[in-house]
């Protein structure tokens, strides 16, 4: 149990500091984190599944399947992050729900950006209103939205959506309020 516990940890480690490589642009480092992500994936005890619930490597599926859609966006490949971002989808959904989810970050939200940028907004919106069946009031989902909506000249549905918006809470809002762990 504790070198399963440790597995999950460097995975989310791994994964985290990939994430952080994006932001900072570095693309062999992003690479090499994402190789730690699959290496810890073939550790047996990442196999483990902790009855009734999911085995560790599914979380990290859907993981490395996001690190690599990015790093693809980056690369200007759209459509193979297209491609990763909707295997991440599919495996979020197979993860069985936990309380609280084993994986917290919607992979709907990075598949309908890609899709955006891609300039399929139809689908772009059937994707962030999924992501906002299950996740209601995700910020990006519903500024995705409305941006798809105004896209394809729905002005009164992203007239809708946009006030919906607006009642959501931003990081702005977070200002000066307390840090509560």
């Amino acid at each position: 149990a504790n070198l399963t516990k440790r597995l999950v940890v460097n995975g989310g480690r791994q994964w985290a500091k990939g994430m952080a490589c994006d932001i900072k642009k570095k693309m062999n480092a992003e690479n090499e984190e994402r190789s730690r992500v699959l290496e810890n994936m073939k550790q047996p005890d990442m196999m483990v599944v902790m009855q009734p619930f999911n085995a560790p490597v599914e979380d990290a599926k859907v993981a490395e399947q996001l690190l690599q859609g990015i790093i693809d966006e980056q690369e200007n490949e759209r459509p193979t992050a297209v491609t990763f971002f909707e295997a991440a989808v599919k495996n979020e959904a197979l993860i069985i729900y936990n309380e609280p989810k084993d994986w917290l970050l919607p992979a709907r939200m990075y598949l309908g950006a890609a899709l955006l940028k891609a300039g399929s907004f139809s689908k772009a919106e059937n994707i962030f209103k999924e992501d906002l069946q299950e996740n209601p009031n995700n910020h990006w989902s519903l500024n995705g939205l409305y941006e798809s909506l105004q896209q394809q000249k729905k002005n009164t549905a992203a007239g809708l959506i946009k006030k919906q918006l607006d009642k959501t809470i931003t990081v702005d809002d977070m200002k000066g309020l307390p840090v509560v762990f």
